[in-house]
C-alpha cells in the first residue's frame, strides 16, 4: 500500500471492532443469555473475557499501531433490575475507557448493539412504546458517569438488521414476526436516536455523535425489471431508509461493509428474495468484493458531500476457517484498504477505518463458528488461548506504512 499524502492522512483513525455482547463473556441478565441459557441460541460462555482481560486486549490493539478502537456497553450489565445502575458495572467502564486514552487509543463507544437487558425485553422490547423512555434513562446515567470519556458516540448498530431479524424473519430475539412490531421498532429507534443526540449534545457538544449502517453492495442479479425493482427496495429498506430519518442528528456517516448481495425475485425465497452470492452460514461462501466497496464508497461519498458529514467504516471484515494462514481474509484486507486509499487520494472525507473484528467472537446466532479475529481463540482448555493469525501482522504494517514518513 502507498502511503497517503500527507495532507490527506493527517488524524485519520485506525482502530479494529470489539464488540461488547460479543466479547466480554456471558452476561446473565441479558435477553441473549437468557435465550441461549435454554439451547434456542448457541451457548455464550466466557467469550474473550475482555472486561477482565481489557489490559492484555488493549496492548494487542496498541502492538497493531492502532489509535481507535470500537466498543460497546451492554445495557443489560449497566442495569440489570429495571431501574437499577449496577455501579461496580460503570466503573469497570470507566476503567476500560480510561485504560484506552492512556494509551492513546480513541474508543469509538456504542450504546445499542442488539443486546437488551431481560426485564426490559420480557416486559416491553424495542417495539413496546415505553422503550424510548427506558433508553433515554440508560443513555442519560451513561452521559453522566462516563460522557467525559467518549469523544465518539455511536447510538445504534445497524437498526435495520435489528429490526428485520428481531421482527420480520424472526431469527433472533425476540424472534417474533409482525411487519407492525418491526415498524413500530423502526419508530422507536429513529426517536431514541434523535432524542440521545439532543440529550448528548447538551452536555458534551463536542462528542461525535452517529450511527453505524450496514452498507453491502446490493445488486439485482439480472437485468430484469423485477429484479431491478427488488434490488432498489432493497435498498431503500436496508440503507436509505434509516440513513435519512436520522441524518440530521448524526454528525458523520458510519459504514459497515462487508459483502454483495446480488437480489433476485423467488417465491421460494425467505421472505419472497433469495441472496445468491453468499451463505451468511458458512465462512468460505462470504465472498471477497472489493469492487461493491468501491461503489458504496462511491455512493457514500455523494451522501457526505451533500451534507458535509464525514464518513468512518466501522466494520469491514471477512470470516475465515482456513487457520493461522489466513490467505482469503489477507487478500480481502488489501484489496479493501487498495480501495479506501483510491478514495482518500481523490479527495473523500473519510476519516477512519476499523477493521472487523480483533478476535474470534460470539457471533450471535451462529455461535463460534465464524472465525473474523485477527487473533485466533483457542476454547477447548480452560483458558482461552490468543494467537495472532498472519492476518494481524497484515494489519500492522499497513498500518505502520501509512503513519510513518
Amino acid at each position: 500500500m502507498k502511503k497517503q499524502k500527507k495532507e490527506k492522512g493527517k488524524g485519520f483513525l485506525w482502530g479494529v471492532a470489539h464488540i461488547g455482547p460479543q466479547v466480554d463473556g456471558a452476561c446473565h441478565t441479558s435477553e441473549w443469555y437468557g435465550h441461549s441459557s435454554t439451547g434456542r441460541l448457541p451457548e455464550m460462555g466466557a467469550s474473550n473475557a475482555y472486561l477482565e482481560e481489557y489490559d492484555l486486549h488493549h496492548q494487542y490493539v496498541q502492538e497493531l499501531g492502532c489509535n481507535a478502537m470500537r466498543i460497546v456497553i451492554d445495557w443489560a450489565r449497566v442495569e440489570p433490575e429495571e431501574g437499577k445502575f449496577d455501579c461496580d458495572a460503570i466503573d469497570q467502564y470507566r476503567y476500560i475507557l480510561k485504560d484506552l486514552h492512556r494509551r492513546g487509543i480513541t474508543p469509538f463507544v456504542g450504546i445499542f448493539h442488539w443486546s437488551l437487558p431481560s426485564w426490559f425485553a420480557q416486559e416491553y422490547g424495542m417495539s413496546h412504546p415505553k422503550a424510548r423512555k427506558y433508553f433515554l434513562r440508560f443513555a442519560t446515567r451513561l452521559r453522566g458517569d462516563l460522557g467525559e470519556y467518549i469523544s465518539f458516540l455511536v447510538i445504534l448498530n445497524e437498526p435495520m438488521v435489528y429490526a428485520g431479524t428481531s421482527y420480520f424473519l424472526s431469527e433472533r430475539p425476540p424472534f417474533i414476526k409482525s411487519p407492525i412490531k418491526m415498524y413500530a421498532a423502526l419508530r422507536n429507534m429513529i426517536h431514541i436516536h434523535r432524542s440521545v443526540y439532543v440529550m448528548w449534545k447538551k452536555e458534551h457538544p463536542k462528542t461525535q455523535v452517529g450511527c453505524a449502517h450496514l452498507y453491502n453492495d446490493i445488486a439485482p442479479s439480472t437485468k430484469g425489471l423485477i429484479d431491478r425493482v427488488i434490488a432498489a427496495m432493497s435498498h431503500y429498506f436496508r440503507v436509505g431508509y434509516m440513513m435519512h430519518a436520522i441524518g440530521a442528528e448524526s454528525d458523520f456517516l458510519g459504514i459497515n461493509y462487508y459483502l454483495k448481495n446480488e437480489i433476485t425475485w423467488s417465491t421460494s425465497g425467505d421472505p419472497h428474495y433469495v441472496t445468491t452470492t453468499n451463505d451468511y452460514s458458512d465462512p468460505d461462501i462470504w465472498q471477497k468484493y472489493a469492487e461493491g466497496f468501491d461503489r458504496v464508497l462511491d455512493a457514500v461519498n455523494v451522501i457526505s458531500h451533500k451534507k458535509k458529514k464525514p464518513v468512518y467504516i466501522l466494520e469491514n471484515g471477512k470470516p475465515s476457517d482456513i487457520g493461522l494462514q489466513d490467505h482469503d481474509r489477507q487478500e480481502f484486507l488489501q484489496q479493501h484498504i487498495d480501495v479506501l486509499q483510491d478514495k482518500i487520494n481523490k479527495g473523500y472525507d473519510i476519516r477512519g477505518y476499523f477493521h472487523y473484528c480483533l478476535m474470534d467472537s460470539y457471533e450471535w446466532e451462529q455461535g463460534y463458528t465464524m472465525p473474523f479475529g485477527l487473533i485466533s481463540v483457542d476454547r477447548s482448555g480452560a483458558i482461552p488461548k490468543l494467537t495472532c493469525r498472519e492476518s494481524y501482522d497484515l494489519y500492522a504494517t499497513i498500518i505502520r506504512n501509512h503513519t510513518e514518513g
